[in-house]
């Protein structure tokens, strides 16, 4: 009976304890500046669109500029991109 109890106290308290999906996280890099444009996608298998200065940039996301980009770090660091280059953040 106490193995049930200790059982579904541990379900029940999962959820709480991992972090949501959805929500950003301060580590994501941000897109600084992208004078000519850049796209984002989450993967291979998701189509591009359109990436805003600004906005964080989630994990193992690609980016592509058609233009200089700029994406800041987390800790600070800058990168400038040159156009036409993708990479993976």
């Amino acid at each position: 009976m106490q193995r049930r109890i200790v059982a579904t106290a541990f379900l029940l308290a999962v959820p709480l304890l991992t972090p949501a999906a959805d929500a950003q996280s301060s580590a994501d890099p941000v897109l600084v500046a992208a004078p000519g444009g850049a796209q984002m996608r989450r993967s291979r298998f998701f189509p591009w669109r359109q990436a805003e200065p600004g906005r964080s940039l989630p994990a193992d996301a690609e980016l592509t500029c058609e233009g200089t980009c700029t994406v800041r770090s987390f800790d600070g660091n800058t990168i400038v991109l040159d156009p036409g280059s993708r990479v993976t953040i």
